[in-house]
């Protein structure tokens, strides 16, 4: 499994956190949309008005940190329903 983190400075206002819990085919996917379907500029709103904006598909992709995690560390986190957390921009 993977664990995919997504932070990012809004404005120097505020951060914006998100993770989710992905398959690695899954994610193989996901960023074959990101790169062939996505529209770009690609605006990812959150709360009343703020959005982040990716320019080109590698903004989007390089705002995601990926970490490979073991079945346990899993289990730990859809256990506290943390496989899909916060603001994620896909």
């Amino acid at each position: 499994m993977l664990l995919l983190r997504f932070v990012h400075d809004w404005s120097d206002e505020f951060d914006v956190y998100g993770i989710k819990l992905i398959s690695e085919e899954k994610w193989e996917r996901k960023k074959e949309f990101i790169r062939n379907v996505q529209d770009y500029p690609y605006e990812f709103g959150f709360g009343t008005n703020e959005e982040i904006v990716f320019e080109e598909p590698k903004d989007l992709i390089n705002s995601i940190d990926v970490d490979e995690i073991t079945d346990e560390e899993a289990k730990v986190l859809i256990k506290y329903r943390l496989e899909d957390f916060g603001h994620f921009p896909i």
